[in-house]
């Protein structure tokens, strides 16, 4: 068993090394909740279900979101299609 100093010691390194590159401790943690969402899938449905059910306001918000930058991107797509074919006359009506 590590005795307390050790414990100590080793907390405020750990505290150091994060601080020293923050970048390295997000990838660790992304890599780490991957492993978990890959390990546990049904805990990770079962808590995303009881937070949509917790926070429909930010889930109705999301996908209001979600769809308008879909339709900005279709737009985006068909005047692309249009300055490609020569068309600089565009039909595309922007509510």
């Amino acid at each position: 068993m590590m005795s307390e100093k050790a414990k100590a010691a080793r907390r405020i390194a750990e505290q150091a090394a994060r601080e020293a590159d923050p970048e390295q401790t997000r990838k660790k943690a992304r890599e780490r909740a991957k492993r978990y969402r890959e390990k546990h899938p049904e805990r990770v449905r079962e808590y995303q279900r009881q937070w949509r059910a917790k926070n429909p306001e930010k889930v109705k918000q999301y996908f209001e979101n979600y769809w308008e930058k879909q339709a900005e991107k279709a737009i985006e797509r068909l005047r692309s299609i249009n300055e490609e074919k020569g068309n600089n006359e565009s039909n595309i009506n922007i509510a």
